[in-house]
């Protein structure tokens, strides 16, 4: 798996970051946070932003969006009881899909991330007008990499 690239690591790529709590359940025999408690912390992160971003009642009944591929790069350890920063933003958006990358980071080391995310998702009965509310996240990527 390659290495994220450097973009991806600098929290000042992502428009939008907001504090997570880690639990304790999520720590390994190693004292270390678990691989899938950093998906956990994603998946609870996008879901925060997704709601705040665009509340259900502001939703068509027909629009459906479902996480379609994931990739996780593990950085370094993360530890419990550390609260961690989830950063996030959109990188491209398509007619019925778009893609978005989060970093995670150590609230005693922001600037060394944890783990950095790439995602996909799709959306059903979506078009292009319909997400005008994405735009707001839509800055991670370097003006190189074109929409």
């Amino acid at each position: 798996m390659a290495r994220p690239e450097a973009w991806q690591l600098d929290p000042a790529s992502y428009p939008i970051s907001q504090v997570c709590q880690t639990r304790f359940q999520d720590v390994d025999p190693n004292r270390h946070l678990n691989n899938v408690a950093f998906a956990s912390l994603f998946e609870h992160a996008r879901v925060r932003l997704n709601r705040e971003l665009r509340p259900w009642a502001e939703r068509p009944k027909n629009e459906r969006s479902m996480v379609a591929a994931v990739t996780i790069n593990y950085l370094r350890k993360g530890s419990y009881p550390d609260d961690v920063t989830v950063c996030s933003g959109v990188s491209t958006i398509g007619k019925s899909s778009y893609s978005y990358h989060r970093r995670c980071s150590s609230m005693k080391s922001a600037s060394r991330p944890v783990t950095a995310l790439s995602s996909a998702a799709l959306m059903a009965k979506a078009n292009r007008c319909g997400w005008r509310w994405l735009m707001r996240w839509k800055r991670c990527v370097p003006a190189t990499r074109a929409c």
